[in-house]
């Protein structure tokens, strides 16, 4: 994902936390901030300080890659474009997963989900 602004990487963060099914409270306390603190810089208000931004993306086993906008042409990264389902068809997937797993347990579908991320994620990674 490219972030642009704070605001961008506060919704990753919390999506990320979201995803893991961490509370708030959880969280701040894994990345060693405040609640308030992680609320503003999931919502993008105020001034956030790198060291704590980093501290939380390292609570949520998040990756920080920086590079140039744009690059010279033979030096340039390929980049592999996805086209993700919208958000009508990714509801229907967790209806399904949560119908063959006979499970409506939101963390269990979530965690089934993330190892199938993973494995895709590493699938195409070779």
């Amino acid at each position: 994902m490219r972030i642009r602004r704070p605001s961008d990487l506060g919704a990753l963060a919390r999506q990320r936390r979201l995803d893991q099914g961490l509370s708030q409270d959880a969280l701040a306390e894994k990345a060693g901030v405040t609640r308030q603190w992680l609320i503003r810089f999931e919502h993008g208000g105020g001034d956030v300080t790198v060291s704590k931004a980093f501290a939380v993306l390292d609570a949520l086993d998040l990756a920080t890659v920086v590079e140039p906008r744009s690059q010279p042409r033979a030096t340039s990264t390929p980049r592999i474009s996805v086209d993700l389902p919208d958000s009508t068809v990714l509801a229907q997937k967790w209806a399904d997963l949560a119908r063959q797993l006979g499970s409506t347990d939101r963390a269990e579908l979530r965690r089934r989900a993330q190892e199938t991320r993973r494995s895709a994620e590493q699938g195409h990674e070779s």
